[in-house]
């Protein structure tokens, strides 16, 4: 895996602009924060996600409760780490301003009231940047995930990247692409016209 920093300006239009060049942002422990591009990088299929026997459970028949857009900055702050934490308060504040102008979404999982997973990223074109995740309840997290990936399939969205390849992404159904071939995919996508993207995008 190769991260190579670029040093851009964090705002709704530099994330649009760094997205479709394949880019995504990064803090630091001091605040500070850069650009980065995976290579290979991450992706997962919009259709014939992998579900072991606990998350088709979870998806069937559980005391869990799936929203979209409920709750989005609780999302990302619970996404947050105590340590090595990537999200600075100026991407929460930037994400929470694209989540407004209405092409950034989260999905949430419930358990009562309490929020207990979620996932959240931008939509450009029918192309989904998921940025982060969390859960404290088994399987939330998952859950969260993928009642995402079902809704973008709904609306046509044709590329989900998840930056990095992980294990658990990996069991999913995650698979890698050179970060040529990513770039073609986003082009393809960005074209696309879906009810969260913004867009279509001529890139």
């Amino acid at each position: 895996m190769l991260l190579q920093p670029f040093a851009l300006t964090l705002s709704p239009t530099s994330v649009r602009r760094a997205a479709l060049a394949g880019m995504f942002p990064m803090g630091g422990e001091d605040g500070a924060h850069a650009w980065y591009f995976a290579d290979p990088r991450g992706l997962l299929p919009i259709q014939g996600l992998r579900k072991n026997r606990s998350l088709a459970r979870a998806l069937r028949e559980s005391e869990y409760v799936h929203t979209f857009d409920r709750a989005f900055e609780k999302v990302v702050r619970a996404c947050q780490r105590p340590s090595e934490n990537w999200i600075t308060s100026e991407i929460l504040s930037t994400y929470c301003e694209i989540h407004d102008e209405g092409w950034a979404h989260s999905s949430e999982v419930w358990l009562g009231e309490r929020l207990v997973g979620g996932v959240y990223g931008a939509a450009i074109g029918g192309l989904f940047c998921a940025e982060s995740m969390f859960h404290t309840e088994p399987e939330a997290g998952k859950l969260a995930l993928a009642r995402l990936v079902e809704e973008c399939g709904r609306q046509g969205f044709l590329t989900m990247d998840v930056q990095t390849m992980t294990p658990h992404l990996r069991w999913l159904g995650g698979y890698q692409v050179s970060h040529e071939e990513y770039l073609d995919l986003v082009r393809k996508a960005a074209a696309v016209s879906t009810e969260w993207g913004w867009g279509p995008v001529q890139t």
